[in-house]
């Protein structure tokens, strides 16, 4: 799997057409290959869990829609171009979820 987004990603998932989970031994960068491994369930969904415990209801029921699609992938990424807020705000820490289907070249 090669990331084609221009930050890294922390860590990914993904949902093969038969239900099968990977993941990424680690972080992924942006324009390097990467090959996944096997992710056995309770991992996937103890990463899952731990997703679920830094969002809103509305965020967590968002997820558990997508948290399964087969031929999609699930990453978190700390680094990113987030939602722009007020200057004058300083986030200490930012997170965000991605999800989409994997395209093959």
């Amino acid at each position: 799997m090669t990331s084609t987004f221009d930050f890294p990603l922390q860590q990914i998932y993904y949902v093969d057409n038969n239900g099968g989970k990977w993941q990424s031994s680690g972080e992924l960068a942006s324009g390097r290959k990467t090959q996944l491994i096997p992710c056995p369930d309770n991992r996937f969904d103890e990463w899952l869990k731990e997703q679920r415990r830094q969002l809103s209801n509305d965020g967590r029921n968002r997820l558990k829609l997508v948290a399964n699609r087969r031929g999609h992938f699930l990453a978190q990424a700390e680094e990113g171009p987030f939602t722009e807020t007020l200057k004058s705000l300083s986030w200490q820490e930012s997170s965000a979820l991605i999800t989409g289907p994997v395209v093959t070249p």
